[in-house]
Protein backbone atom coordinates (compact mmCIF):
# COMPACT_ATOMS: atom_id res chain seq x y z
CA UNK A 1 0.00 0.00 0.00
CA UNK A 2 2.64 2.17 0.83
CA UNK A 3 4.73 1.66 -2.65
CA UNK A 4 1.07 2.44 -4.52
CA UNK A 5 0.38 5.49 -2.52
CA UNK A 6 3.70 6.79 -3.20
CA UNK A 7 3.59 6.06 -7.30
CA UNK A 8 0.38 8.08 -6.85
CA UNK A 9 1.46 11.01 -5.42
CA UNK A 10 4.45 10.93 -8.05
CA UNK A 11 1.95 10.95 -11.00
CA UNK A 12 0.14 14.08 -9.01
CA UNK A 13 3.50 15.99 -9.38
CA UNK A 14 4.48 15.27 -5.14
CA UNK A 15 7.70 14.61 -4.12
CA UNK A 16 7.99 11.81 -2.54
CA UNK A 17 10.00 9.70 -0.80
CA UNK A 18 9.47 6.05 0.79
CA UNK A 19 11.86 4.36 3.04
CA UNK A 20 10.93 0.67 4.04
CA UNK A 21 12.53 -0.88 6.65
CA UNK A 22 13.09 -4.86 7.71
CA UNK A 23 12.22 -5.86 11.37
CA UNK A 24 10.06 -3.67 13.15
CA UNK A 25 6.60 -3.55 14.13
CA UNK A 26 3.62 -1.28 12.89
CA UNK A 27 4.44 2.07 13.75
CA UNK A 28 7.90 1.50 15.49
CA UNK A 29 8.77 5.30 14.78
CA UNK A 30 6.63 5.72 17.09
CA UNK A 31 9.62 4.62 19.67
CA UNK A 32 11.63 7.63 18.90
CA UNK A 33 13.70 8.20 21.81
CA UNK A 34 13.77 4.80 23.10
CA UNK A 35 14.83 3.01 19.59
CA UNK A 36 17.99 4.12 18.06
CA UNK A 37 16.31 2.94 14.24
CA UNK A 38 13.10 4.94 15.35
CA UNK A 39 15.39 7.78 15.74
CA UNK A 40 17.04 7.74 12.85
CA UNK A 41 13.91 7.04 10.79
CA UNK A 42 12.15 10.40 12.07
CA UNK A 43 15.27 12.06 11.63
CA UNK A 44 15.72 10.92 7.69
CA UNK A 45 11.90 12.10 7.54
CA UNK A 46 12.90 15.34 8.87
CA UNK A 47 15.97 15.57 6.32
CA UNK A 48 13.35 15.02 3.46
CA UNK A 49 10.67 17.21 4.82
CA UNK A 50 13.88 20.14 5.28
CA UNK A 51 15.03 19.66 1.65
CA UNK A 52 11.42 20.41 0.00
CA UNK A 53 9.90 22.91 2.27
CA UNK A 54 11.88 26.42 2.25
CA UNK A 55 13.94 27.96 5.17
CA UNK A 56 11.84 29.95 7.33
CA UNK A 57 12.92 34.02 6.85
CA UNK A 58 14.47 35.95 10.28
CA UNK A 59 11.55 37.34 12.15
CA UNK A 60 9.47 34.65 11.17
CA UNK A 61 8.08 31.62 12.51
CA UNK A 62 6.56 29.72 9.72
CA UNK A 63 7.33 29.22 5.99
CA UNK A 64 4.79 30.36 3.36
CA UNK A 65 2.85 27.15 2.31
CA UNK A 66 4.65 26.88 -0.66
CA UNK A 67 5.09 23.44 0.18
CA UNK A 68 3.02 20.53 2.58
CA UNK A 69 4.40 17.29 3.60
CA UNK A 70 2.28 13.97 4.33
CA UNK A 71 4.11 11.33 6.14
CA UNK A 72 2.17 8.25 7.19
CA UNK A 73 3.68 5.44 9.16
CA UNK A 74 2.69 1.77 8.82
CA UNK A 75 3.84 -1.45 8.92
CA UNK A 76 7.78 -1.06 9.55
CA UNK A 77 7.62 2.34 6.62
CA UNK A 78 7.47 5.97 6.60
CA UNK A 79 6.05 7.95 3.63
Amino acid sequence: QALALEQALQRAGVHTRCEITQGHWHVAQMHAGALASADEALASMARFVASIVPPVKPGFTHTVRSAEALCAFGYGGAC
